[in-house]
């Protein structure tokens, strides 16, 4: 009986050194995501003064070791999120013409993540796929491109439910996408 207590004692210490172990990781994790956001804030707040140019922002942003502070990314999928959030702040304060230069490094960053991702990680690559689209529907005007990337994304994960309303929300209101920009 006293072994077992003891094996009980030695159980509970080692679950409470994990405990304490993963607060220190939950910490730092909400840490990196916190200097990443305000990164992001600063950023935008700094193009739409003048005091930083977008060029030298992306190689700033790109630089980042998590630049969305999601750090078990895919570095060019972290990068796309990011450069999609500074490019999204961008056109909130009305300067469409450089978030459009941050959508399409986000654009890029994303499918070079995509070709490297093999299809037996199905589950991700159609989320990169799903941002890809989302981006070129919704900030680059090419609607025939996304609806493509939404269907190969489809194709990946064809009982994805989520997918599939995602492409109807993307597509919706667009009677032909193959006659938007390419």
């Amino acid at each position: 009986m006293t072994t077992s207590r003891h094996i009980l004692s030695l159980a509970g210490a080692l679950l409470l050194s994990l405990c304490r172990l993963h607060a220190v990781t939950v910490d730092s994790i909400q840490q990196t995501m916190a200097d990443a956001l305000k990164l992001r804030g600063d950023m935008a707040t700094g193009i739409v003064n003048g005091s930083e140019k977008s060029a030298a922002a992306l190689g700033r942003l790109h630089a980042q070791a998590a630049p969305s502070g999601l750090i078990q990314l895919d570095h060019d999928a972290d990068f796309a999120l990011a450069a999609i959030d500074v490019g999204q702040r961008l056109l909130a304060a009305g300067k469409a013409d450089v978030a459009e230069d941050f959508f399409r490094a986000a654009e890029q960053a994303l499918l070079l993540a995509i070709n490297r991702i093999p299809d037996a990680k199905a589950q991700e690559k159609a989320l990169y796929l799903q941002q890809l689209a989302h981006i070129r529907i919704n900030y680059l005007n090419e609607g025939a491109v996304g609806s493509d990337n939404m269907d190969a994304a489809i194709g990946l994960q064809p009982n994805d439910a989520n997918l599939k309303f995602m492409k109807s929300n993307l597509t919706r209101g667009r009677a032909d996408p193959s006659k938007a920009k390419q």
